[in-house]
């Protein structure tokens, strides 16, 4: 069997996605002060449009804001 066919996908997604959740925990909880934090598809010609985004900022002492890009703003092939 090669390894291709070992492979395994949504075992490989999975945990992708959880170090990723990891780590942009850890690094939101120790945003302070002015900070923020936008995590976007890059590559994308936006004279049409936004690509997709997510954003964090702080507000006060124990406040973190998050917005995600809504339909209004995305280019028409990221409109939900």
């Amino acid at each position: 069997m090669s390894e291709l066919n070992k492979f395994d996908l949504d075992r490989s997604a999975e945990r992708a996605w959880a170090a990723f959740q990891r780590r942009l925990a850890d690094y939101v909880a120790a945003m302070d002060g002015d900070d923020v934090l936008v995590v976007e598809l890059g590559g994308v010609d936006q004279t049409r449009g936004s690509a997709p985004y997510a954003q964090f900022t702080v507000q006060g002492t124990d406040l973190i804001r998050g917005e995600v890009t809504s339909n209004a703003y995305l280019a028409p092939a990221y409109v939900l």
